[in-house]
């Protein structure tokens, strides 16, 4: 058991790392403006207010749009009620250090509602549908804010060959989520 927390304790530092790394570089890039991405006085780019629909489902839509270029891809999954313009500060700095992609969740922006009720499943299972849809390369690395911080989670537990590695995930004052029976649980 001590071996297991070792081991644990040794991922959460390397998460730690690389989420400060890249909060860093996200905050020195802020300021500067992305070239060859036209931004609203909003400061968000025009293409992300438009509607960009990849069919999934049985017809289902859900919007997507992809801006940059590298690798890892970034995947902002927002937080509750959000949609793709919440991203709006972070989305010229980010997508200068690599290519990123945003979505509207089932029912949220221009997506079309949800077919069935709504859970880490079936919001897991949008994204990996979505991603397939559009030919969106991995390895990818979700960022999420809140209820997005669960789903990201959620997605790399779900899908582990497709994120970048254990630390591929970055939690936007997310929601404190605790497992019973883990190393780290605490009442």
């Amino acid at each position: 058991m001590q071996h297991y927390a070792r081991r644990a304790r040794s991922r959460i530092g390397i998460r730690l790392s690389l989420m400060s790394s890249l909060a860093v570089c996200v905050m020195l890039l802020a300021g500067r403006e992305a070239p060859a991405s036209p931004v609203t006085q909003a400061g968000i780019n025009p293409d992300l207010l438009r509607p960009h629909l990849v069919a999934i489902d049985g017809g289902r839509r859900l919007n997507l749009h992809c801006l940059g270029s590298g690798s890892p891809t970034i995947i902002f999954e927002q937080g509750g009620e959000g949609f793709i313009s919440n991203w709006a500060k972070v989305q010229p700095a980010a997508t200068m250090l690599t290519r990123t992609c945003f979505y509207d969740r089932a029912g949220f922006g221009y997506s079309d509602p949800p077919n069935k009720p709504v859970t880490a499943l079936s919001v897991t299972d949008d994204l990996h549908a979505l991603l397939r849809k559009a030919k969106v390369k991995g390895p990818f690395v979700l960022v999420g804010h809140s209820i997005g911080g669960f789903y990201a989670t959620m997605y790399t537990d779900r899908f582990p060959g497709e994120v970048a590695d254990l630390s591929s995930w970055i939690l936007a004052s997310a929601v404190r989520i605790q497992v019973q029976g883990s190393p780290f649980w605490t009442r």
